[in-house]
């Protein structure tokens, strides 16, 4: 090997991984690299039993073919670690409803969800417009309404979602044109009001105060209820959805309405 010659001494047991520049000493003698910069061979061994002392003789390993091999082992374990990561981010993603068909149509629990109030909603509107109370009011000249937040009677935490119908109710009573709608959104203070009293429970003579404090002649109020039914692991739930229209002078119904949606687990 010329000057790069690597001496070695009396080596028969031990383990020894030499660097460039040091010197691996064992019980019997050591081993000494002569030119620490430009090492080309290092010894590696595995350490062994007692019966395999005398016979033991570490390899001679080329340096650039170790550190090829640890470059390969390497990479190897990398793309194992990156391959185990692809396959654990396997689980759900997000899409947009236009993208999965029937993907607003799947029930993901037994809890009332966007669809299930528009459901009930739409056939008590279709109620509402069918009945006789829309030939009083084409019989008024420009009769007043306004639509009191629906109270919530269930588990269910739909108050948002319940407040977001006031909006789609009101729609619908402007595009029908029989009557002039007073939005609750312009008296924000008689809006707390009356879900205060909700809370406390509901009082419907109530109701006429208010209607006049808004200055309107009728009042579309209502509510959302359950019924929870269960037996071993199945479950069945039947939601309410009960709409009203009060004369805000004499508290008499004119209109009243119930629909219904049941979800269950099987």
């Amino acid at each position: 090997m010329g000057p790069r010659r690597v001496q070695r001494r009396a080596l028969e047991h031990g383990h020894i991984f030499l660097t460039p520049g040091t010197t691996g000493k064992s019980e019997n003698g050591d081993v000494q690299i002569a030119e620490p910069a430009a090492c080309d061979y290092i010894f590696c061994g595995c350490p062994p039993s007692d019966t395999e002392r005398v016979s033991f003789e570490p390899a001679l390993v080329q340096k650039g073919t170790l550190m090829a091999l640890l470059r390969r082992t390497f990479v190897l374990g990398a793309v194992g670690v990156l391959g185990i990561a692809a396959v654990g981010c396997g689980g759900p993603k997000a899409v947009r409803g236009e993208d999965v068909a029937g993907l607003d149509d799947q029930a993901m629990s037994t809890g009332l969800d966007r669809r299930d109030l528009q459901k009930m909603l739409h056939e008590n509107m279709q109620a509402l417009q069918t009945s006789p109370l829309i030939t009083r009011w084409q019989g008024e000249k420009e009769p007043t309404v306004s639509v009191l937040p629906l109270r919530n009677e269930t588990t269910e935490h739909i108050d948002s979602q319940l407040d977001s119908l006031i909006s789609d109710i009101e729609t619908t009573l402007v595009n029908a044109g029989h009557v002039k709608v007073i939005s609750l959104e312009s008296q924000p203070q008689l809006m707390e009001q009356v879900r205060r009293q909700y809370q406390d429970g509901f009082d419907q003579s109530k109701i006429a105060a208010w209607g006049k404090q808004i200055g309107t002649r009728y009042v579309v109020t209502g509510k959302v209820f359950s019924s929870d039914e269960r037996q071993d692991k199945e479950r069945r739930v039947q939601y309410f959805m009960f709409i009203q229209v009060l004369e805000v002078e004499t508290s008499a119904i004119l209109f009243q309405y119930k629909t219904s949606v049941t979800k269950a687990l099987l």
